[in-house]
């Protein structure tokens, strides 16, 4: 009898977590799931409120919603979606003492990790959606919006972290451009968080178009079907960059760089006050390919900007980027000017 009870123990950390992954309750089982998803994935841990919406949000069910009469009301009925998994503490912030909840060991995250249900592609299709869900059904004040729903901001910030990754699901895509295209949603989205801005105020309304947005994100998919609906890709606009073309480029994003080229966006249009065009910034950025991908499209190598008069190559030199350096010299740069 004791034998039979030895050998029905887990064998190691790995079965245990198995185990305790199995014990959840069937009708907590999505919910939970979602839940681990962000504690794994985020960049920061949860808060408990947070943690409520996010249970609170439903996206099994098509049209997925949020109902904020599905919240958990007491903060330990919170630990029963995944018992052993997940612990809340207090915590001291600027703001005063919060309760956060995460994962109960780094051993957990390590476990999920290895677990197909919880890697990248998988997480990024379920936070996008749920952050995108409980954004499109949240109402209330600007100024309230925040105090009301929690996880607005929080929300706002996430979603575009994961939505190049999700963009490869269609019920995340579909749920990107029903959202961005709706004249509502988008400017709550703007009024919570602009991605070249960080968090603002309930002042601040939309400063670039949705274009600029999502080409800054990296949602490469996103961008092409704004783009064939009319988008104007020279639209100027956005508070760090002053087109959608020189985000991209930027951030990087050689796909989006390409695609807004072949759609007629100007190489060579005015940058912003951090960048005089968008081939200086890619060079500072040191993103060798993008600067090649504007070269070949016709961008002007000596062009200086209104604001420091630095041309490309100084730009890249000063940052050390010594292939983009190499590149631009090949290309005509002028060290002289």
């Amino acid at each position: 009898m004791i034998k039979s009870a030895l050998d029905c123990l887990p064998r190691d950390l790995a079965e245990t977590y198995k185990r305790m992954l199995q014990s959840i309750p069937e009708n907590l089982t999505n919910s939970a799931k979602r839940l681990l998803h962000f504690l794994v994935h985020s960049q920061r841990p949860l808060t408990l409120q947070e943690a409520k919406e996010v249970i609170a949000t439903n996206i099994d069910v098509s049209p997925s919603y949020f109902d904020a009469e599905c919240r958990v009301f007491e903060d330990q009925l919170v630990l029963q979606y995944a018992p052993g998994l997940i612990s809340v503490a207090e915590v001291k912030t600027t703001e005063g003492m919060i309760k956060e909840l995460s994962l109960a060991h780094f051993s957990v995250k390590e476990f999920l990790q290895h677990q197909a249900d919880f890697g990248l592609p998988a997480a990024s299709n379920i936070i996008t959606r749920t952050c995108l869900t409980y954004l499109k059904d949240i109402t209330s004040s600007h100024d309230d919006i925040q105090q009301d729903f929690p996880m607005a901001r929080f929300a706002a910030e996430t979603w575009t972290s994961f939505g190049p990754s999700a963009e490869a699901f269609q019920d995340s895509f579909q749920a990107m451009l029903m959202f961005l295209e709706g004249e509502e949603t988008f400017e709550r989205l703007c009024r919570l968080y602009q991605p070249d801005w960080g968090p603002v105020g309930s002042f601040v309304p939309p400063t670039a178009s949705r274009l600029y947005y999502v080409c800054l994100a990296g949602l490469t998919n996103v961008s092409r079907v704004l783009i064939n609906k009319g988008a104007d890709v020279n639209a100027e606009g956005g508070e760090t960059y002053n087109t959608a073309l020189e985000a991209a480029s930027a951030e990087g994003h050689y796909d989006i760089v390409k695609l807004l080229l072949e759609n007629g966006a100007d190489v060579n249009a005015e940058g912003s006050c951090d960048y005089n065009n968008a081939l200086e910034a890619a060079s500072v950025e040191g993103h060798y390919e993008v600067v090649k991908l504007l070269l070949d499209n016709g961008a002007y190598i000596n062009a200086s900007g209104r604001y420091d008069g630095i041309i490309a190559i100084e730009a890249a030199s000063i940052q050390g980027h010594y292939a983009i350096v190499k590149l631009l010299l090949e290309n005509g740069a002028d060290i002289d000017d």
